[in-house]
């Protein structure tokens, strides 16, 4: 992880953004940057994820 960012560093917001994908530990949402990472460079441009997404992948130091 990126500056020591954990779980309990993200917001409200951040953390109930993730569970509407079903995502609720730091484990899951390393997963789900992965999976986002491995369908962007399959299929491409459409496969981008949403902003949200992004900006906390970026503050937990994950590549999407």
């Amino acid at each position: 992880m990126k500056n020591g960012a954990r779980w309990k560093d993200l917001t409200r917001e951040e953390k109930a953004h993730l569970r509407e994908w079903g995502v609720t530990t730091l484990k899951g949402a390393k997963y789900m940057f992965a999976k986002q990472r491995e369908q962007r460079i399959k299929y491409g441009p459409p496969c981008i994820p949403c902003w949200e997404c992004r900006a906390i992948a970026k503050k937990l130091g994950e590549e999407v």
